[in-house]
């Protein structure tokens, strides 16, 4: 019997924890139904609420992830970030919930300044909004969980490092930087399994050795809502300039998937050859593509090597069709 109760015991942090989630994640799925209900999917206001929506789940469940490192450490949040992002992943309709890509689009010329200053606004309206959303909740369940109320007498919040603000600052450089870099040259079939248990990682590292995760903007601007210390103008500044560091040194070169024809139509140009002779093109160095996972970098000196490396990829293109009938 005394085991039992050892048990329950054990298990109660993370079945309030998960119920937590849950009704974050069911709240806002009902939310993004009434939106899909009345909004058209392709209108600029479907998206911004699809993001602010998406934005604020994610945020929300950030504050829980207290209880888990609570009870249940660095091993119990790296699960439960990863199913987080996991479920984010199938639920949240293509929203970002991160500024990162949405200015290297934006910068890239992939993205309008409407949908551009629609999605940063939406982020920052559910970022701030989970803080007051976690809030509500803890003071809901105070009478369900001895952890949700010392969490809402504990407000507001305190900043601790394990280590001196430089090596914080370096970790969040070179997190940002590598996530982004390497990222981009993964294999679609590793990244879309890979990716929520990849950044977990680097946010469990950092939760290890430096004390307080960052790496999202939102998400860590989010969370130390109303937490005396650093600005939080620095939580949103270093990711994002060392994100776009890295995708300044990989805009060098061009990197394509395995349908490199499919990637040109969707910059707008006919084919392959308009695209490699447009201006996107001018000043890249070299085009990357991904052969079955093989990563091969070809020069684009000029014109007749742009026409004969042209002709290499439409024959591959022509090839994954035949394979795939």
């Amino acid at each position: 019997m005394a085991t039992t109760n050892f048990n329950v015991e054990t298990l109660l942090p993370a079945i309030i924890a998960i119920a937590y989630y849950a009704f974050v994640f069911f709240f806002a799925e009902i939310t993004r139904k009434f939106v899909g209900l009345i909004f058209k999917k392709s209108s600029l206001i479907y998206v911004l609420l699809i993001e602010l929506i998406g934005t604020a789940q994610m945020c929300t469940c950030v504050y829980e992830n207290t209880v888990i490192v609570k009870h249940y450490g660095p091993i119990g949040f790296f699960f439960a970030v990863s199913m987080l992002l996991l479920s984010g992943n199938l639920l949240n309709r293509g929203a970002f919930v991160t500024p990162l890509p949405v200015i290297e689009q934006f910068f890239t010329g992939r993205m309008s300044s409407e949908k551009f200053l629609a999605l940063i606004f939406a982020q920052s309206v559910g970022g701030y909004s989970a803080f007051r959303l976690a809030n509500s909740l803890w003071y809901y369940s105070l009478s369900y969980s001895i952890d949700h109320l010392q969490l809402f007498e504990r407000l507001p919040c305190a900043i601790n490092y394990k280590v001196p603000f430089n090596y914080v600052f370096i970790n969040e450089l070179f997190c940002a930087f590598l996530l982004r870099f390497s990222i981009q040259r993964m294999p679609l079939f590793v990244k879309t399994r890979l990716i929520p248990f990849i950044i977990s990682g680097f946010l469990t590292f950092s939760l290890i050795y430096i004390g307080i995760p960052g790496l999202n903007p939102v998400v860590a601007s989010s969370r130390l809502m109303g937490c005396p210390g650093l600005d939080l103008q620095w939580f949103m500044s270093t990711p994002e300039g060392f994100s776009s560091l890295s995708a300044f040194i990989d805009d060098f070169c061009l990197f394509y998937g395995f349908n490199p024809s499919e990637r040109a139509r969707s910059f707008g140009y006919f084919s392959l050859y308009e695209f490699l002779k447009s201006d996107y093109m001018k000043g890249r160095v070299c085009f990357k593509i991904n052969f079955n996972g093989e990563l091969f970098l070809f020069p684009l000196a000029d014109d007749n090597t742009r026409q004969i490396f042209n002709q290499i990829l439409i024959s591959y293109d022509e090839r994954i069709q035949r394979n795939k009938r």
